[in-house]
């Protein structure tokens, strides 16, 4: 017999619809183990390739703490969901957990299919699923894990707790496959495949234009969109890629076939749109060719307008799945429910409840103090709890609401009202949580055996929900968090040409960070963005500008206009690298003043001496031999220290001089791997967006932690600086804002945007309303005046 998700949730209400008063009990022995992700099972080659995984990463099937709720989906094709199919899973949990109580509840389409004990040992699950149950198009899985320490009771002992499941040895085992994919509709069922990425190859064979780049990059980002891969890991390369992924190639027929001459589909392809499956059965191939680069652009486009016409297929559970995954969009003016933001409204019945869930604001949503959201929160909670038992709002990891829950509490939360500041919010993606710490008296004496069977100590009821007022919508830069709605204006202005992507010297490594950002930036926002590379910074003033590199080899004229300074950086190359080191692709008047290729030191030196000097020195290295070179060297570091004292002189002059205060330069922390950043351009009409890492190697790995929706979800102010593991180190917040009309001029939203201005510069707020009394009193006094000579 099989019960839905939401009978179940009905049977729980009922039986703890009563008093809610816990019976747990607690050892006071303190035990808080800070568990580290890295040390978990790492990620293995599948046990089958028939074995299809759901788009989830390690992180997300990581479980700690005592419950947790997730869902996903997954992309079924026709083929798989007849026969007898089930879904494996491997999983290992704490040595803390007690098997006893400790469980795994997994749902297919809110049908459960099996419940898993979550003991210490590593194992491998195989659940059945019934026939007919998974439908061909998205599908979702539902796992909602419920964890006990074994003795002890304490709040600390929730950390604990937990269960990782291994997404490359996890998936559906489907008994029939399908003889070969090619249908735009099936580019869906590629999507995180691979721990939890979508490995996408653009093929570049050698001496490929950077047209044809840009070609690719357009053709990825719309297949992103539609296909929905939330992470996109783009590599270009000059072989089609093995494993899980998506080979895309553009360009003559001859040159398509040259590349895929043991696919029969496209021996003998001629120009048009083909997709097709590897004979393996778990890689597909797209392919546009055409005769010329006009006829390509016209397939390209042919190609955008299938994938707009195209709905999403699947189950209802599914397409929930799916929507939770991408975010709800939250629109002014409106309510939405917990359920429909995603959250368990199961009743909990241990001592530390934390959940989170993810939302969108719009792209040119305008944050401030000049507003507030309002929750409007009804829940039950045990009475009788400890002093320190709380509940926590938090948003985007920043607590805005705190409730006590302790012993005066009756036991009852209705209509509470918790406000949340517009300044909370970001736009783009949201992350609201909840959090509570539930202790009680009775848990002094804690009893393993019943550790998981008593009463609830807190549910939260299906009529709360996050009420929006009307906020502020504008466009602005500097700003990280806005790029969505930035890339948008800075490419749709009349005459505008493609956004202009720098990558030094035509680097795959950074050509593939970069196609991988702009994939992760066309799934997020719903546009495909025109792009083109280059290897220079453009001679237009007023263009915006993307640029990607290592710390080493980015001009440096655009770092200084970056404000960026990577010279103490404690891992950059020394000045003496080897001297067979690759040239930076030059500038024109570098080629023009000396007819060599230039290389930027990353030291800051202030001026272009330096790329001269190294000029010299590979000049002297090829015709005087080392020892001119070394000689060069000890002359460099004797000019480098002038410089650095010079210009730290010249600094000090400025700062004392200028009648503006100075930004300080930038320079990142040693943990820090890579560097965000965004300035205006010399102009001032548009931005420059810098994205480096510390080794060249390490910038396409670096963007896709970036890109990982926990860490894309917190990018915000003008620079910020990321660790291999995703956290923020550094960050400075926006200052000086440019703003653009996204919205019509209406009175009610230029209201609302002149409010948040000002809660944002309170300074000139301060400023503004003195000057306003002051406006008033003198023009008072002058009618007062004037007043008293016409009378007499």
């Amino acid at each position: 017999m099989t019960f839905s998700i939401k009978s179940k949730h009905l049977l729980k209400a009922a039986l703890g619809a009563g008093v809610l008063l816990s019976s747990f009990n607690v050892n006071p022995a303190f035990s808080q183990a800070a568990f580290n992700l890295a040390s978990q099972p790492s990620a293995r080659t599948p046990v089958s390739a028939a074995l299809k995984p759901f788009s989830a990463d390690t992180r997300d099937l990581f479980f700690s703490g005592e419950s947790n709720f997730r869902e996903f989906t997954f992309y079924a094709l026709p083929e798989e969901t007849a026969g007898e199919n089930k879904l494996i899973l491997t999983l290992q949990s704490a040595i803390s957990n007690t098997p006893d109580q400790s469980r795994m509840a997994v749902y297919v389409n809110d049908v459960e299919i099996g419940t898993v004990p979550l003991a210490g040992e590593k194992r491998t699950i195989a659940l059945p699923v019934n026939p007919g149950l998974i439908q061909p198009g998205f599908n979702s899985v539902t796992l909602l894990v419920d964890q006990f320490h074994r003795v002890d009771c304490s709040v600390a002992a929730t950390y604990e707790l937990w269960t990782q499941i291994d997404p490359q040895m996890s998936g559906f085992s489907f008994s029939s496959r399908p003889k070969s994919m090619g249908g735009i509709a099936d580019l869906a069922s590629i999507a995180g495949t691979d721990n939890g990425k979508t490995q996408i190859t653009a093929l570049y064979p050698a001496g490929s234009s950077m047209k044809t780049a840009d070609m690719l990059v357009e053709t990825i980002n719309a297949m992103s969109i539609a296909a929905h891969f939330d992470h996109p890991d783009v590599s270009f390369n000059t072989v089609p890629g093995k494993g899980p992924g998506i080979d895309v190639a553009i360009g003559t027929p001859q040159m398509v076939r040259s590349l895929f001459g043991d696919d029969p589909a496209l021996s003998a392809a001629g120009p048009g749109i083909y997709v097709t499956g590897s004979e393996e059965g778990e890689r597909m191939r797209l392919v546009i060719a055409g005769r010329s680069t006009e006829e390509i652009g016209a397939h390209i486009a042919a190609f955008r307008a299938q994938l707009s016409q195209g709905r999403d297929v699947g189950t209802p559970q599914g397409l929930r799945a799916l929507r939770k995954l991408e975010g709800l969009e939250l629109q002014p003016s409106s309510n939405v429910s917990f359920s429909d933001l995603g959250i368990d409204l199961r009743s909990f019945t241990g001592r530390y409840f934390q959940q989170s869930v993810n939302f969108r604001m719009p792209n040119d949503f305008y944050p401030g103090d000049y507003g507030k959201a309002q929750v409007r929160l009804n829940a039950l909670y045990a009475a009788g709890l400890s002093k320190g038992a709380e509940l926590l709002i938090k948003l985007n990891d920043f607590t805005v609401s705190r409730i006590s829950l302790g012993a005066s509490r009756n036991g009852l939360i209705s209509e509470q009202q918790l406000p949340i500041p517009f300044s909370a919010f970001r736009p783009g993606e949201n992350t609201f949580s909840i959090e509570a710490r539930l202790p009680a008296p009775v848990d002094d004496n804690c009893d393993p055996t019943r550790v998981g069977g008593g009463a609830g100590r807190l549910r939260i009821m299906g009529d709360s929900y996050l009420g929006l007022p009307d906020f502020a919508r504008i466009g602005r830069y500097p700003d990280l968090a806005a790029v969505n709605s930035q890339f948008s204006q800075f490419v749709s202005r009349p005459d505008a040409a493609p956004l202009a992507v720098l990558v030094p010297r035509s680097d795959l490594s950074a050509m593939s960070a970069a196609a991988s950002f702009f994939a992760k930036l066309a799934y997020a926002s719903k546009s495909v963005f025109p792009t083109r590379f280059v290897t220079d910074i453009p001679q237009d003033a007023d263009a915006a500008l993307a640029a990607f590199g290592s710390y080493d080899t980015l001009p440096f004229d655009f770092l200084r206009q970056m404000n960026v300074d990577f010279s103490l950086s404690q891992t950059v190359a020394s000045v003496s690298s080897p001297l067979s080191v690759e040239p930076l692709a030059p500038f024109a008047s570098d080629d023009i003043s000396l007819g060599l290729n230039t290389t930027y030191s990353p030291l800051a030196s202030g001026t272009r001496e330096i790329a001269v000097l190294e000029k010299a020195k590979g000049v002297a290295s090829d015709y005087y031999g080392r020892f001119v070179a070394s000689g060069a060297e000890y002359f460099e570091m004797g000019r480098n220290t002038t410089y650095k004292v010079i210009n730290k002189l010249r600094g000090n002059v400025e700062l004392l001089t200028s009648p503006v205060k100075q930004e300080p330069v930038f320079s990142p922390s040693p943990d820090a791997v890579m560097v965000i950043a965004q300035r205006k351009n010399p102009s001032g009409e548009a931005a420059w967006t810098l994205f480096a890492s510390k080794r060249g190697e390490e910038l396409h790995d670096s963007l896709l932690t970036m890109t990982h929706r926990s860490v894309w979800s917190r990018l915000g102010g003008t620079v910020q600086s990321i660790t291999e593991n995703g956290e923020f180190v550094d960050k400075v917040e926006t200052t000086d804002a440019s703003f653009f009309m996204t919205q019509p001029p209406e009175v009610s939203n230029l209201r609302l945007i002149v409010a948040a201005w000002l809660s944002t510069n309170t300074d000139k707020y301060v400023f503004a309303v003195m000057g306003t009394f002051g406006f008033l009193g003198v023009f008072t006094h002058l009618t007062l005046r004037q007043a008293r000579r016409r009378r007499r």
